[in-house]
C-alpha cells in the first residue's frame, strides 16, 4: 500500500545510528538539483559563498529571501590553555578568533530522490 511522503519518526539510541530506507513512488518523487554553489528544489533555492557558508535561502512559495545574514559560519579560535593541553577552553577564547578567508571546494557526494541531483 502506498503512503503519502511526509515526515517520519525514527528512534536513534544515544551515540548511535540507524539506517533508513525510503521508497517514494516515481510519481511523487521531487527533484533536487545541485549547481556549482547552490541546491534547488520546487520549494527552495539555497546558495553558498566561497567559504561554504549559506549566503541565501530563497523561499519560492512566498517569493522572498528568508535569511537575514550568512548562515552556518565556520568559527575557529586560538586555543592556548592555562592548565591542560587538551579540552581546556579558557573563558576568554572567544576574544581570540582566527580569520578564515580561504575558499573551499564544494562537491556533490550523493545523488538520489531525497538528495541533490546534478
Amino acid at each position: 500500500m502506498d503512503t503519502p511522503a511526509g515526515p517520519i519518526d525514527v528512534c536513534v539510541p544515544a551515540c548511535g545510528s540507524e539506517n533508513i530506507s525510503l521508497w517514494v513512488p516515481q510519481k511523487e518523487q521531487r527533484q533536487c538539483h545541485s549547481h556549482s554553489r547552490s541546491l534547488e528544489n520546487e520549494f527552495l533555492r539555497v546558495e553558498f559563498n566561497d567559504r561554504g557558508e549559506l549566503s541565501s535561502v530563497y523561499d519560492k512559495s512566498s517569493r522572498r529571501e528568508v535569511m537575514a545574514a550568512p548562515g552556518n559560519q565556520f568559527r575557529l579560535y586560538k586555543d592556548v590553555p592555562d592548565n591542560w593541553d587538551a579540552w581546556d577552553l579558557d573563558t576568554m577564547y572567544e576574544q581570540q578568533p582566527v580569520e578564515i578567508n580561504e575558499a573551499v571546494i564544494l562537491e556533490v557526494l550523493a545523488s538520489g530522490p531525497v538528495v541533490a541531483k546534478d
